[in-house]
């Protein structure tokens, strides 16, 4: 052991016990406060001043608090000059990363059994078993047809059972193909990613393994028996129903097999494989598709979870957590999910903590909530207690505090997720795993700047909303406390503005530099001049992220319409800018004329209004617009885009602004004509499209 280790474990034996209560702060903070009390010298790798730490400890050996600060950080100590240093530690982060790997490996190789057990209850495909499957699916038609036909006469009965058939070629032939890929290389698969293997792979797909081909010989054998007997007799029932689709194609003597993985979450499933089965000139002749569910995996250390004591339940004695007036209005003004345009004391609320909303660099903004909660949870229960707090975690505080919470509903959330490990007089917390999770860290600096911006700028523009998700070391910026902020200043109730859901398309744009943004209102820019950073995300975004397809993932296969990788010669384009002219309706308040309701044009306005032709909701609608005396003005500012990749393959997408520089109130009458004009003009076609649904005259007044 070096000399200057044992100075220092010396210095930590010679210094006080430690009693500490920080509701919230920066790691770089919580070391200062340490080391003013203890004497040693304390300090964070840059890569970890990010995290955000509530303590609440009393009496405590040093050495004791500082090895749970290093543990719920993910660091280690390093000691050098006399200074001690928490630096990122490699064992805990590979420890952490081979879990998750393992974690998840445990759970899709049992999603693949799963997987498998139908196909192997029937290895070979042939004439018989084919005709087994018609017959099969024929009868199974048959009592679906006898089933419905009961419940029309109002008689129950057993919901049919489909019948033990065999699955078509390409689906076997999608298990078959997929055995032979190894695991880890789809399993690690970031959150959203796709790739595609390929028999016949372009430069932006992957080689299927050799040991594929058995998979893919036996599917040509299965499929022109399916081809032969099946797909005759289907499109011939298909066509009887009047459909114009068939089911697929017979195998062309020339094809390519692709296999997509693709790990875009939906509510359904985690991971999505699907086998398409290309002709020559590109077009799908057959496919199959199977989901994996998501695997319940946050990346933490199952033995000491598992070692630690499961929470008891709710002793019906048991008081809740004190109830904090600070922490409740901060969540009242600032939760998206509570947010409630008319409280009449929000006004009120924000001028109380405009301070902390607008300088989240000097304020830390978890530390009213939950971090105060947090503290209160260690003082009932009389242990100590060291959190890692999350970025995420004021919303899921929220949620707990829609009724009062008990100290063990409270510590529930932490023990479902594997979030909290309990020691002896000790309660450890780490919200945020580590390593390569870490980037999902606010920068709080970037994020005062953003939200400043909108109070000087009377709104979110699109100009200061894509720098600051550029800037943003995070995929997913935009969608924690950092948008509630923006929220909490924006005109109209606090609506979250409509960019905080195109943070994809706000990142290009605020990777073009100012100059090249000006550029594209006098021509297209060539992807060739773009920077590096600006065509490596919109590779990201069309390679990996789909962006060509929608949700569902239907739509071409970016790698086979653009298989060399983004064209020198793609354009992106700015197809228009328009601004018009946007309302927010006002109603009295406690301290004068407030918001009451959203943002709307003229043509909105128009549409509600002619309502009064339409439902008993529709009427509510126009009969409460109409009532509105004074309404805000304010300017929408909308940029249309196309990026043109290929002759035919084109993608579109928009950014919007709404601005409302500080005015006084107007009557409707007071508006600008232009928009009068264009509001009835709205109403007359809502009026005229409501009449031609109904057979009953309507007669529906002007705007007053």
């Amino acid at each position: 052991m070096s000399l200057a280790v044992l100075l220092a474990l010396h210095a930590l034996r010679q210094a006080d016990r430690i009693s500490l209560t920080v509701p919230a702060a920066g790691l770089p903070a919580v070391l200062r406060e340490i080391s003013q009390q203890s004497g040693v010298k304390l300090e964070a790798a840059p890569v970890l001043s990010n995290e955000v730490l509530c303590l609440r400890v009393k009496d405590v050996p040093v050495d004791d608090l500082l090895s749970r600060v290093a543990l719920v950080s993910g660091g280690e100590w390093q000691v050098s000059g006399g200074i001690r240093k928490l630096v990122p530690s490699m064992k805990i982060e590979k420890q952490e990363r081979d879990e998750r790997t393992a974690s998840r490996r445990r759970q899709f190789q049992a999603a693949l059994v799963t997987f498998h057990e139908e196909f192997r209850k029937h290895p070979v495909y042939d004439d018989r078993e084919a005709r087994r499957a018609l017959e099969g699916d024929a009868a199974f038609q048959k009592q679906m047809e006898q089933w419905e036909k009961g419940m029309e006469s109002g008689k129950t009965g057993d919901f049919p059972g489909r019948p033990d058939t065999i699955d078509a070629p390409a689906t076997r032939a999608l298990y078959r193909i997929l055995e032979s890929i190894p695991p880890n290389d789809w399993i690690d698969l970031p959150t959203p990613a796709r790739i595609v293997y390929s028999d016949h792979p372009t430069l932006m797909q992957r080689s299927l393994p050799l040991s594929s081909q058995a998979a893919i010989q036996r599917y040509v054998i299965e499929q022109r028996i399916w081809d032969r007997l099946v797909l005759p007799l289907v499109n011939e029932q298909i066509a009887k129903e009047g459909e114009a689709a068939v089911m697929g194609s017979p195998l062309p003597e020339q094809f390519k097999v692709n296999l997509a993985i693709d790990t875009t979450e939906s509510e359904s499933a985690a991971l999505t494989m699907k086998l398409s089965v290309l002709d020559s000139k590109g077009k799908e002749v057959q496919n199959a598709e199977f989901a994996l569910n998501e695997p319940d995996v946050l990346g933490k250390d199952d033995a000491k979870v598992a070692a630690a004591p499961a929470s008891k339940k709710p002793d019906p004695n048991e008081a809740p957590l004190p109830s904090d007036e600070t922490a409740e209005g901060f969540l009242r003004l600032i939760s998206r999910a509570r947010q409630d345009m008319n409280a009449p004391n929000r006004a009120d609320l924000l001028r109380s903590f405009l301070p902390q909303i607008t300088h989240p660099e000097q304020y830390e903004p978890l530390a009213i909530s939950p971090g105060k909660a947090y503290v209160a949870l260690a003082d009932r229960l009389g242990v100590n207690l060291i959190s890692n707090i999350s970025d995420f975690s004021l919303d899921v505080y929220t949620a707990t505090r829609k009724k009062p919470t008990k100290p063990s509903q409270f510590l529930d959330q932490f023990d479902e997720a594997k979030m909290a490990v309990r020691e002896p007089g000790w309660i450890l917390i780490r919200s945020v795993p580590i390593g390569l999770e870490r980037t999902y860290r606010i920068n709080r600096r970037a994020a005062g700047k953003l939200v400043r911006s909108v109070s000087e700028s009377s709104g979110l523009t699109i100009e200061n909303a894509a720098d600051y998700v550029a800037g943003s070391n995070s995929e997913y910026p935009l969608i924690a406390w950092d948008s509630a902020f923006v929220s909490a200043l924006l005109p109209g109730g606090g609506r979250v503005s409509s960019l905080t859901t195109k943070t994809d398309e706000l990142r290009l744009y605020g990777l073009l530099p100012t100059e090249m943004r000006q550029a594209l209102r006098e021509h297209p820019i060539a992807f060739s001049s773009l920077p590096e950073a600006a065509k490596g995300w919109l590779g990201t975004l069309v390679y990996w992220r789909g962006w060509l397809q929608d949700m569902e993932g239907n739509g071409p296969e970016p790698t086979e319409l653009l298989p060399n990788g983004l064209p020198p010669d793609g354009l992106l384009r700015l197809v228009s800018e328009t601004v018009e002219t946007i309302v927010v309706p006002l109603g009295p308040g406690p301290t004068g004329l407030v918001p009451n309701g959203p943002p709307v044009t003229a043509a909105g306005f128009g549409r509600i209004l002619g309502g009064d032709a339409g439902s008993a909701t529709q009427k509510s609608r126009a009969s409460q617009l109409r009532a509105t005396t004074a309404f805000q003005t304010g300017k929408s500012r909308t940029l249309k885009f196309r990026i043109d990749f290929a002759p035919g393959v084109a993608h579109d997408f928009e950014l919007s602004e709404s601005l409302f520089p500080p005015s006084k109130s107007e009557s409707y009458q007071n508006l600008p004509l232009a928009f009068r004009d264009a509001v009835d003009r709205a109403r007359i076609e809502a009026v005229k499209t409501i009449r031609d649904q109904s057979t009953t005259p309507q007669t529906v007044p002007p705007p007053q």
